[in-house]
């Protein structure tokens, strides 16, 4: 796991020494002094063409870790396993397929092995396996500092799925591993035995999926997401079942997650007793944290609890910087910016819901500031001296039209637009209130508290209206005049009617209650309640007049009873014609026949 990164193969013994897998110490030691001898008089000792050798001769760094790589036993076998094998091990000098190569002729060599794969060689499909891997490796190197072409990038996915498809059989050949606990018991050294071995073929796929992890992780940050992708995809594809790649993926992002908590620590410590430089502090570390957290979805996607455990910690720690900031600045602008990007960091539930009521917050407090000129108006009007029917018609014409234009769009919190309504509606009810109470324009009234209840939007509220409108209604009922139905009637012009009732008779005489319906009559009515009884009483009085000329005492007599007649039926007559309504099918009238009550001053 340690070896196998994109340094693979420029820091393998053999590759920098350009000797074979069972080169002996010595030779390594002496190769190594030659090289730094050729080195220093400007020449090179390397006589292999790429892409086996490297690209350029070995500085002394390279050479010098490659002679304390050899002189550890278990660093060796790794190297000895990522380079090319002889059939026999020992034996190099005449194996055909290592001499082609060692003398430059790379493509004899590569030739032999795949003759010697089709017959089924399990060192031939090994030697391809790291043939083709060394210059995948080699060319995802060139592509991270190069522009490549789209052809060539065709044949480097070609070297991959070539590479991985021999892995993936070297990882389940029992001969492979077979020869590598032979060559351990070769050596002969007490620190490495067969275990090693073992655990070797065990992490090899995790091995190999690292390599592929850390060139997804150096294209991400180079911002190459496409081929990011494609190692992230190689590493799902190959392996499967016998590799782990979210612990490799762990593995290799560890430099990034110390990186991405490294920069909230510092960011919260930049923020103590600068509360104004929060939205400056939160933005930045979500501007160094986003690049990371694209390399984590990429390899663990948006859903992964890696994902959520680290840039949770970053999401919680903008928010607050900016909260405070907030509170301390009113700046509700950059505040809404900012939380709106805390959210794409932020997957867990808990922190997402306050993040969004905070967002909320300021977004209301943002959205207030539209509807101040509404305000100033009303509280302009409850401030002003216009009466209530002059306060309605100005809310009707510089306030209600306005409204519709100030509505958040579909899907917005409404929370702040509603409370703006029941503002005005509020408004419009102390209007309707004072044209009851104050003028007893019941007109006025019954039209403002209509309007407030189409606005309202508060349950409490629409009740409180509800009530209102309930009694503005039996206002108006008690200001109608009973008999032609028109409004604002006075009480001087009501027709007051005698009752009584709770009558009790006893041996001491009769006790009673007595009261007066009031029924609203306007001065109409009343002028021609007034003609019937007026004419009616000049015909008796003319009846009785005439009786008396004609007949003296009889005909007074006579005269006054045919003046009551007269009197009786010219009133029905005109009552009639008049439209005249029966006092007694009055509500109020009615109710008090059902309590037992009856017409008059007092019962007989």
């Amino acid at each position: 796991m340690t070896a196998c990164t994109l340094s693979l193969y420029e820091k393998n013994i053999f590759r920098v020494t350009e000797l074979p897998v069972d080169a002996t110490a010595k030779d390594v030691s002496r190769q190594a002094q030659k090289q730094q001898m050729l080195k220093e008089m400007g020449g090179s000792a390397s006589a292999l063409k790429e892409p086996f050798a490297l690209g350029r001769p070995p500085d002394d760094g390279q050479i010098r870790d490659a002679l304390a790589r050899m002189k550890l036993p278990e660093q060796r076998i790794v190297d000895e396993f990522f380079w090319f094998w002889p059939e026999e091990f020992g034996d190099s000098k005449s194996d055909p397929a290592i001499q082609a190569m060692l003398t430059g002729d790379s493509q004899k060599a590569v030739e032999i092995w795949k003759e010697d794969e089709r017959k089924g060689s399990f060192t031939a499909i090994h030697n391809l396996a790291v043939l083709y891997h060394m210059v995948s490796v080699d060319w995802t190197i060139y592509q991270l500092k190069n522009v490549t072409a789209e052809q060539s990038q065709e044949e480097i996915k070609g070297y991959w799925q070539r590479s991985l498809n021999r892995w993936e059989k070297v990882a389940e050949m029992e001969e492979v591993w077979d020869l590598m606990k032979e060559r351990v018991r070769s050596i002969e050294d007490e620190a490495l035995t067969t275990g090693f071995i073992r655990r070797l073929r065990n992490a090899l796929p995790m091995a190999l999926d690292r390599v592929n992890a850390e060139a997804a992780l150096a294209f991400a940050e180079k911002g190459d997401l496409e081929w990011a992708e494609y190692h992230i995809r190689l590493m799902n594809e190959s392996h499967q079942g016998m590799d782990d790649v979210e612990a490799t993926a762990e593995l290799v992002l560890e430099p990034t997650r110390k990186r991405v908590r490294q920069y909230v620590d510092s960011a919260r410590e930049e923020m103590r007793g600068r509360v104004t430089k929060g939205a400056e502090l939160a933005q930045q570390l979500l501007e160094k944290c986003n690049a990371s957290m694209r390399i984590y979805d990429l390899f663990h996607g948006k859903d992964a609890h890696q994902r959520a455990d680290l840039f949770d910690q970053v999401a919680e720690c903008a928010a607050s910087l900016v909260i405070d900031y907030q509170n301390e600045t009113g700046d509700n602008v950059r505040s809404i910016q900012i939380l709106k990007t805390c959210l794409n960091f932020a997957s867990g539930l808990l922190l997402r819901e306050r993040i969004i009521r905070n967002l909320s917050t300021v977004e209301n407090n943002l959205e207030s500031k539209k509807y101040d000129p509404i305000f100033e108006k009303l509280e302009s009007l409850n401030n002003s001296n216009l009466n209530p029917t002059q306060k309605l018609n100005r809310i009707k014409v510089e306030i209600l039209p306005s409204l519709p234009s100030l509505a958040p769009p579909r899907g917005k919190d409404p929370t702040t637009y509603n409370a703006l309504l029941d503002s005005v509606a509020l408004t419009i009810r102390g209007i309707s209130i004072d044209a009851h109470n104050d003028s007893k324009d019941f007109a006025t009234a019954e039209s403002a508290i209509q309007i407030a209840l189409k606005l309202a939007v508060s349950e409490e509220l629409k009740t409180r209206l509800r009530d209102d409108a309930a009694q503005v209604t039996k206002s108006i009922q008690a200001s109608s005049c009973y008999f032609c139905g028109v409004t604002g009637c006075k009480e001087e012009n009501s027709l007051d009617i005698a009752m009584y009732g709770d009558v009790q008779r006893n041996f001491g005489g009769v006790n009673f209650r007595t009261t007066k319906v009031s029924i609203p009559r306007c001065i109409k009515c009343k002028k021609t309640h007034s003609v019937p009884h007026t004419f009616g009483c000049g015909l008796a009085i003319l009846a009785l007049i005439i009786g008396g000329l004609i007949a003296e005492f009889v005909g007074v007599i006579a005269g006054g009873v045919g003046g009551l007649i007269f009197y009786q039926v010219f009133v029905a007559i005109m009552n009639s014609y008049n439209g005249y309504k029966k006092f007694s099918k009055h509500p109020a009238i009615v109710e008090m026949y059902k309590k037992g009550w009856a017409l008059g001053d007092k019962p007989s």
